[in-house]
Parts: C-alpha cells; structure tokens; sequence
C-alpha cells in the first residue's frame, strides 16, 4: 500500500533539486521510505534526508532506503548523514538500508568499519531492485 502520513502518494522529486522520496508498508507493517541521492544534486539531498526521516520518524519506526546508485563517490558529509539517519532510526525501532552504491563507496564503506553498521543492498533502482 502506497501512502504517506497523510495517507496519500508522495514523491518529492530531486532531479534536479532533491533526492526521489517514495514511502510504502511492507507486509510486516514496518513503513519504509525510499530517498535517492544523485550526484547533481547531493546538498539538496541530504537536507532531504534529513527532513525526511524526522517527519516519518514522527509516526513510529520505519525502514530507510537510501539508494546512492547516482553517486560515484561517498562524501564526509554524505557518511555522516547516513550515520544519523542510522542513529536516529534505530532509536525508535527502525533501520536504514543502503542500496546501490559503487565499488568505490562499498570499498570505502567497508574500510571505514561500516559494512557491519549498514543494511547494504548492491543495485539501485535502475537496476529494478526492490528492497
């Protein structure tokens, strides 16, 4: 079932401005919010992010896509949005799953310690990947 807090369908778009935001249940009854981050855009996107996970937050605890497939390299600043989007969804029962990063960003995410501290999914929505 497709829907927001509201109850309808979002989609806050990022191309060129934000990151893509979908939001759906899954059969658990967890919600899950979808956020894809593109290179063209990635300061837009992480405030997006953040925005984002604060106000569905609101509502209980629900899972976190963040599909960085449109980004070649992970930033400082992406790392740590992806740290506290993490920190404050485990707080209140959620988790964030990482999907579709390259070979650089998982080389780089596994380096850091933080394969084992993120859900990683490889493919992006391009590829078709569900989550």
């Amino acid at each position: 079932m497709h829907g927001t807090l509201d109850g309808m369908d979002q989609t806050v778009g990022a191309r060129p401005a934000i990151g893509a935001v979908d939001v759906f249940d899954r059969p658990v009854g967890l919600r899950s919010v979808v956020i894809e981050l593109r290179e063209d855009s990635i300061i837009e996107g992480l405030t997006t992010l953040r925005s984002v996970v604060r106000g569905h937050l609101i509502a209980g605890p629900c899972h976190v896509v963040v599909d960085i497939a449109g980004v070649s390299r992970l930033s400082s600043a992406m790392v740590a949005a992806l740290l506290w989007t993490q920190r404050h969804c485990r707080a209140r029962g959620g988790h964030v799953t990482v999907r579709g990063p390259s070979q650089d960003s998982l080389n780089m995410l596994r380096r850091a310690g933080l394969g084992e501290v993120f859900d990683i999914q490889l493919g992006g929505l391009e590829d078709g990947a569900a989550s």
